[in-house]
């Protein structure tokens, strides 16, 4: 049977082992027995408790092994472990030292290559980093050159705009130049015609009245005084020098006569479209059709005075328009004030249009064009809408709107105008169009006003009434009562702004073809 080292030492080596762990810590028996005490075991140790123990005298109980253990800060097992135990406990600890020591060598060649390694990227990093500021150099570099580049493009695209903007002034001026010379030389054919046309007729005239009436005056100027002024030598409407002054031009015009006329007049003589569209817009067209509005307001104003002489029937064009012949346009003309022209025998103006019905159509046509509708009605309206929409009783609002619209009405030459244009427009159709133009100048914004207003007033239009049958309907009663009013002003059509008959017609149109918006839920 083979012997085996026991588990725990024996007293005697335990003492042994206890003394050379004391010897250890350099402690004396004293610090020992100290130690023990403090550890809080509870155990009361002296000097001399120590001293039995190491001499084999006292043995030691389970508590003081552990006390004993804690105090050298080793486990029982190794306080008690037999001698044979700790040397093969430390040969193996030896062992397993000696392998970490071969392992540490690898580790430290390996450290090496590591260090190898790095000394070998750090010399990369270096070459990246110059590298680097290289190509940070060279951005710059290029960078700098694109600015200049830039600058020079900018530059030159600068140039480029301000050598078209040149170019297209220089064409503007090479245009109204041809435009200005195509005006002269027509003007001075239309001149020397007019003078081979006087010069015709001048021996079949009977009076000097007559011969003031076609007489034409060439080389007219234009002049702030509203004269004409004519060449000394032609012997014909001559002004004295002293009298010429800065010349107006169609900007100096009031409203509308200060607009584009283009499209609106557009039976204007010339050969060419260009004169043509810069005769539209002449201060002598412009002042043509100022006199015929003059005659016009004074005949179809609200108090109209008719100044016709039965001289005047031979040149009256159509029906109804005797106030406009073409002799009582030259005698307004010639009276115009600045800033219109003064023109003075109808040789300026046959040279404009080729005949008086063309006149009459371009002067209608401007009449009835949503431009000669005042500022003033324009405002009026505005506060008739404003009165619909807000006013807490709809049939009052509806009443007085009605009996102011009808007043303007009336107080407009236009509408008279339309009166007799109307009754001959048959023999004209130039004249269907401008008309449908006054209606859709006019009724476009009462179409918005009615809109609003049944809004306002939680009304729709009944099913199969559009809006626009619904303000004809409203507009043909007004002019129907503004009519019968105009005929026969003591039948009492106009009445006061709370029982005007006018009103009274458009309440029940109201009430005939709007009904209440029902919400959802009601």
């Amino acid at each position: 049977m083979v012997d085996r080292e026991p588990d725990s030492l024996p007293e005697a080596e335990l003492a042994q082992r206890l003394r050379s762990l004391r010897v250890q810590q350099e402690w004396s028996q004293a610090d020992l027995a100290e130690h023990i005490n403090n550890i809080g075991y509870g155990l009361r140790w002296h000097q001399t408790t120590v001293a039995k123990i190491e001499a084999g005298q006292r043995p030691i109980g389970l508590n003081e092994a552990a006390a004993l253990a804690e105090v050298f800060d080793i486990t029982g097992a190794e306080l008690l472990m037999p001698l044979g135990a700790r040397r093969a406990r430390a040969a193996k600890l030896r062992a397993r030292e000696q392998q970490l020591d071969d392992s540490g060598d690898d580790l430290d060649l390996q450290l090496a290559e590591l260090a190898e390694q790095q000394a070998v990227a750090r010399h990369r990093v270096q070459k990246i980093r110059e590298e680097r500021v290289q190509v940070l150099h060279e951005i710059e570099t290029s960078a700098t050159a694109l600015r200049h580049l830039t600058e020079q493009y900018e530059n030159t695209q600068q140039r480029l705009q301000d050598l078209s903007r040149e170019l297209d002034q220089g064409l503007t001026e090479l245009i109204n130049a041809e435009k200005a010379a195509e005006q002269l030389r027509e003007r001075l054919a239309f001149q020397q015609a007019e003078i081979e046309q006087v010069r015709a007729h001048s021996v079949k005239l009977d009076s000097k009245d007559d011969v003031d009436e076609i007489v034409v005056e060439p080389q007219i100027e234009e002049t702030a005084s509203g004269n004409f002024l004519s060449d000394a030598s032609s012997g014909v409407n001559s002004e004295p020098r002293a009298n010429r002054t800065m010349p107006y031009g169609k900007k100096d015009l009031p409203y509308p006569y200060n607009q584009d006329l283009v499209g609106i007049v557009t039976r204007i003589k010339g050969v060419r479209e260009s004169t043509r569209a810069a005769l539209v817009n002449s201060l002598k067209v412009a002042s043509y059709l100022k006199a015929g509005v003059n005659l016009v307001e004074q005949n179809l104003g609200p108090s109209p005075s008719s100044s016709i002489s039965s001289a005047d029937s031979r040149y009256a064009y159509w029906s109804g328009f005797q106030f406009l012949s073409e002799r009582s346009l030259m005698r307004e003309a010639a009276t115009l004030d600045p800033p219109y022209l003064r023109q003075k025998g109808v040789g300026p103006y046959r040279s404009t249009w080729a005949s008086h019905d063309d006149y009459l159509s371009d002067l209608l046509a401007f009449q009835f064009h949503a431009i000669n509708y005042a500022p003033k009605y324009g405002t009026e309206m505005g506060s008739r809408g404003h009165l619909l929409s807000t006013a807490d009783s709809l049939v009052e609002a509806v009443k007085r709107s009605a009996y102011h619209e009808l007043q303007a009405i009336l107080r407009m030459p236009q509408f008279r105008l339309q009166l007799i244009v109307s009754a001959t427009a048959d023999l004209n159709d130039g004249i269907h169009n401008s008309i449908a133009n006054n209606y859709a100048a006019a009724l476009e914004p009462w179409m918005r006003i009615y809109e609003s207003t049944l809004a306002a007033r939680g009304l729709r239009l009944r099913n199969g009434v559009t809006m626009r049958q619904f303000v004809d309907m409203l507009a043909a009663i007004t002019e129907g009562f503004a009519i019968r009013q105009l005929g026969d002003p003591n039948a009492g059509i106009l009445g006061e702004p709370e029982s005007n008959l006018a009103g009274m017609a458009i309440l029940g149109i109201i009430d005939a073809y709007t009904e209440p918006i029902v919400k959802s839920g009601n």
